[in-house]
């Protein structure tokens, strides 16, 4: 029977041999601890498509294969070489950097044959986009205050589209004071604060002396 999915490119995957790591206790079956363990990406199996994990200690020499998800997960943030590895949240495959259209096919170039791009003082970047006008069978009206009208502008008076977006987004609240954004943020840190006072649960950045806000 056929893979369901293509393979992991072997190129992208060999790039994180050297990433270093902290995995706690609890990755192992068996343990339920917190502690952290340094260790390093030492080599890739093309077979298994899984990473093999060194640990930093004299004590464990084993190598523990590990799916590239628990390699997104606890791979050292902190760590000085961490930016110059290309970790995505779902690992690359085969066939990722190309894109085929109808009559050509297109691939991504190597990183060190992008162009930066830099702003200059004063330039907001982009291009300048011109409204598109309406196309509609008929106009229509909208219910909005001259209050609201004037908060969709710039400084320069026009309107931006964010700020359009934004206003069209429902809102919460006995008054209407609460956006969407925020209505979504309280609910879920009062989930995670319920997971973390009743499950035991530690987010990834977790630091045991700090508390969780936003």
């Amino acid at each position: 029977m056929p893979p369901r999915r293509r393979p992991i490119s072997v190129e992208w995957a060999k790039s994180l041999v050297g990433l270093s790591m902290k995995v706690p206790d609890y990755w192992w079956d068996g343990c339920k601890g917190y502690r952290l363990h340094d260790g390093v990406i030492d080599s890739y199996c093309e077979i298994s498509q899984r990473w093999n994990l060194l640990l930093d200690t004299k004590e464990d020499d084993a190598l523990y294969l590990m799916a590239y998800e628990a390699i997104y997960k606890y791979a050292d943030f902190d760590s000085s070489t961490y930016n110059e590895f290309q970790l995505t949240q779902q690992p690359i495959r085969d066939g990722d950097d190309e894109i085929q259209t109808e009559t050509k096919k297109y691939f991504r170039t190597e990183a060190d044959e992008w162009d930066e791009v830099v702003i200059e003082d004063g330039d907001t970047g982009g291009r300048p986009i011109d409204p598109i006008e309406w196309e509609g069978d008929e106009e229509f009206t909208i219910k909005i205050t001259d209050e609201e009208l004037a908060s969709l502008r710039d400084i320069d008076g026009e309107i931006r589209f964010e700020k359009v977006f934004q206003w069209c987004l429902p809102r919460f609240g006995d008054d209407d004071d609460q956006t969407l954004f925020e209505f979504q943020a309280a609910r879920m840190r009062n989930y995670m604060r319920k997971r973390v006072l009743e499950s035991g649960f530690k987010p990834r950045y977790y630091k045991g002396d700090k508390v969780i806000t936003g």
